[in-house]
Parts: structure tokens; C-alpha cells; sequence
């Protein structure tokens, strides 16, 4: 994009009236969500899928989608995973 960091990040803050890290968060979030309702992707574990989306560590996996959902991922994905 050819535009320094920090004013990207000032201009997600402006139009989206949130963080950068909240932003690229919502974003991995829902990427995950729909990683996990693939029933194609029903052997891989949710950290591993997770990785796929974005996130670094489980710690920041838990605490950003619980943020973003209000469940766990293990929460979500027994929610929306067909019996």
C-alpha cells in the first residue's frame, strides 16, 4: 500500500472508530469461525486452525474471540458444529 504503519493505523482508528489489533482481530475471528464449521476442517485442532488464521498464541486466540464472541472457540465450535 506504500503507506507508513502508523498512519495506516491511525487511519483505521479514525474510520472504524477502533484499535488496529481490534480491527486485524474481528478480522481473524471470523476466519476462524468459519474455519471451524468446514466439516472439512473437523480433523485439525482449533490452535492449529487458529495459527491458519492469524493468531500467535493460544493465550491471545482465547482472550481476543471470547472478546469478539463472547464463547470460547471450544465454545463455539460445539455450538455450531452439527451433531
Amino acid at each position: 500500500m506504500n503507506i507508513p504503519s502508523h498512519k495506516l493505523s491511525e487511519v483505521i482508528n479514525e474510520q472504524f472508530n477502533k484499535p488496529f489489533y481490534d480491527f486485524v482481530g474481528h478480522y481473524r475471528c471470523e476466519l476462524l469461525k468459519e474455519k471451524l464449521k468446514e466439516p472439512k476442517n473437523s480433523s485439525f485442532t482449533i490452535l492449529g486452525l487458529a495459527m491458519k488464521a492469524g493468531f500467535n498464541s493460544k493465550s491471545s486466540l482465547n482472550r481476543i474471540f471470547k472478546e469478539q464472541t463472547g464463547l470460547t472457540p471450544s465454545e463455539y465450535k460445539k455450538a455450531h458444529t452439527p451433531s
